[in-house]
This record gives C-alpha cells, structure tokens and sequence, in this order.
C-alpha cells in the first residue's frame, strides 16, 4: 500500500471516530438535560431555594409553629429584629444581594434553637454552609452587644432584699430556679440529655 493511500485512509478513520465521539457526547448531554434533569435541578435549587422561608414560614406559620421551631412568638422575633437591625443590617453589594435582616436572625436562632448542622440549616434556608455559620457569629454577637445590658439588668441589692423581707425570707438577696428545654434527640451521647421526665433537654438555671 502506497503511504500517500495509507495517510489518506488514516484520516478518513480519524474524521469518523470523530464524528461518533461529537454524536455520542451530543446523545449524552441531551439526555442528561432533557430526560432526566432532577438530579441537576435539585443540586441547584439546593443552595438557591428560599420558598421554605419566603413563601411557608413569613406568610403561613401560625405562633404556635414558630414557638415550636424558634422559641419565639411572631411577634416576640419581629420586635427581636428591631432591636437587632443597627448592628446587623447589611446592604446589596455588586457581586451579590444581602441576605435580608430577618432570615439572619431566623438562621440563627433555628440553629440555637435545633441540633442541625450547617450542612442542613443550609438547606432549610437556601444559603452556602459557610454562610450559615458567619450568620449565626454574627446575630450572636449583636445579641450579646445590644441586648445584653438591655435584658439582663442587676437589681438594687437593698431593694431585693427588703422584697423578699417582706415574703417571710431575711436576708435574702435572690433566688435560683430552673426549666428544662426540649430539645431533639443530640447524635453523640444522646443519654446524657435525658432528664427524669424521660424526655430529651437542657437545663437553663436562672438567679
């Protein structure tokens, strides 16, 4: 066989093996995006979804649901927001929208308030994991900020001691009681979190 006939017939193999691989990978993709796209539709609207919040939580819960899932009435986290907007507001940036003031407060106070990892209040909320856990330092923080001298007040000694006086109890300058708050089962060393009643909480003591 000539080498100008063999290089020729080399080529022409080459363009054909070609054109099957073009056809079989134009094959692969229209079936990956037409026939069976949930895979793909469901990875993005993973990070993106915020119908959960937007259209479930703000305009259908009932107090009773946000007692349940925040600790809060409606109300009592509106009034939370308010308290909390000067120091967690943000504003629109060119590369990306702020994440408006009350979904950082609800991604926070779902995480206190849920054993959930980021992974899944990502998912809950629509935003990055990592964004999950900057919101919730910083609702924190601005609690401790603003809030702290605001909630907790220390009482006039003298004043408390002549109250409890007038109770039947001298000399008493305050009192410790506790409650216990439910909460969902924890994955590691679940028995450590269940009290006597026989139910998974933690247990706040207050002065």
């Amino acid at each position: 066989m000539k080498p100008q006939l063999a290089l020729h017939l080399l080529v022409h193999f080459l363009d054909l093996l070609l054109q099957a691989c073009q056809q079989w990978l134009e094959a692969a993709w229209h079936h990956l995006v037409h026939v069976s796209p949930l895979p793909l539709r469901l990875a993005a609207q993973e990070d993106t979804s915020t119908d959960w919040w937007d259209r479930i939580v703000l305009e259908h819960w009932e107090d009773r649901q946000w007692t349940q899932n925040f600790r809060m009435r409606r109300d009592t986290f509106l009034e939370l927001c308010e308290w909390l907007a000067p120091a967690l507001r943000r504003r629109d940036t060119r590369m990306r929208p702020a994440i408006p003031l009350q979904k950082r407060v609800a991604i926070a106070l779902w995480k206190l308030s849920m054993p959930d990892s980021y992974r899944s209040v990502r998912n809950q909320f629509g935003v990055g994991r990592s964004t999950v856990g900057a919101v919730l330092m910083q609702v924190v923080k601005a609690i401790n900020r603003v809030l702290l001298r605001r909630v907790v007040r220390l009482a006039d000694p003298d004043a408390v001691i002549r109250g409890f006086g007038a109770l039947g109890f001298p000399n008493c300058g305050g009192a410790i009681d506790g409650t216990h708050i439910p909460i969902r089962a924890p994955e590691h060393q679940a028995s450590r979190y269940v009290n006597r009643k026989g139910y998974f909480s933690v247990i706040l003591q207050a002065v």
